[in-house]
């Protein structure tokens, strides 16, 4: 059975719960319907921009520190 999941699938961007991809740098590389809806922003205003502008200001030294662990590999 092949995988229902990914970008490029209908499925994956219909889906209930937001998925965003991300790139090293938490730059937003694609979202579903339910992530543009969830933060309030368009599919154009959101793919290309820094996720880390949804995060809160005092949440924001975490969030990098995540980032950063996913690079290396590191889970929490």
């Amino acid at each position: 059975m092949a995988p229902v999941q990914g970008p490029d699938n209908e499925v994956w961007d219909r889906a209930p719960i937001a998925h965003l991809t991300l790139d090293a740098r938490g730059t937003v590389r694609n979202a579903n319907r339910a992530a543009t809806a969830l933060l309030g922003v368009g599919k154009d205003g959101l793919v290309g921009g820094r996720f880390g502008r949804f995060v809160h200001r005092a949440s924001r030294a975490v969030w990098k520190e995540l980032l950063a662990g996913s690079i290396r590999g590191a889970t929490h």
